[in-house]
């Protein structure tokens, strides 16, 4: 399969990962509550999207344009905050997993 084939694959997979999180939520919450933790989530997201370019833009502006754009090391500085900002996220995310997993006893 060609990269381009494996592109167009790949992207259903990861929008349908951000809607498994509204089903997921669903199962903690009893029916009454569903549709308001639901909303709730949804809220975050928007949220979270917008805290994340405002501090891009606070980032940014701590250079001074030249010519019209911020330097690359601006961006370079702005895009890795945001990396490491997901690496966190992840970390968090994947650790309650590693607690989850039951240790090996040996009988004999």
């Amino acid at each position: 399969m060609s990269v381009e084939g494996q592109r167009r694959l790949d992207g259903p997979k990861k929008a349908a990962a951000t809607v498994l999180s509204f089903a997921i939520l669903a199962d903690y919450f009893p029916k009454q509550l569903a549709g308001r933790a639901n909303g709730a989530l949804n809220l975050f997201h928007i949220a979270a999207a917008f805290a994340v370019q405002y501090i891009t833009g606070v980032v940014l502006q701590h250079w001074t344009p030249e010519a019209g754009h911020y330097p690359e090391i601006a961006y370079q500085t702005a895009f890795a905050l945001n990396l490491v900002l997901q690496i966190v996220a992840w970390i968090w995310f994947a650790r309650p997993w590693a607690f989850l997993r039951h240790p090996t006893t040996c009988r004999g």
